[in-house]
């Protein structure tokens, strides 16, 4: 069985204000499905980060993803990792 796993509270937040662009573009999305940081968040603080699909199609042969959608999604991730090697360190972490 599976059980819910919540990822940590910074991830939850969403992405740094400046990635915010438009601001409010974002929404916090719960997901049921099975993926990598379910099983690290019992382990380390974890999140994802979703890029919409074409037509809403996920899952399928068929999904596609626009490429400035995908660059866009890189630089959320890149800016949220740089963001907490930089609070690490900061904090002697």
């Amino acid at each position: 069985t599976a059980s819910i796993v919540c990822t940590a509270p910074r991830a939850a937040r969403g992405p740094p204000e400046g990635l915010r662009n438009p601001p409010g573009a974002w929404t916090h999305m719960p997901s049921a499905a099975g993926h990598d940081a379910q099983v690290l968040a019992g382990h380390l603080p974890s999140g994802m980060v979703f890029i919409p699909s074409i037509g809403g199609v996920s899952h399928d042969f068929s999904e596609d993803t626009k490429e400035q959608d995908i660059v866009l999604g890189c630089k959320v991730f890149a800016s949220a990792v740089a963001a907490i090697l930089q609070r690490n360190a900061s904090s002697g972490g």
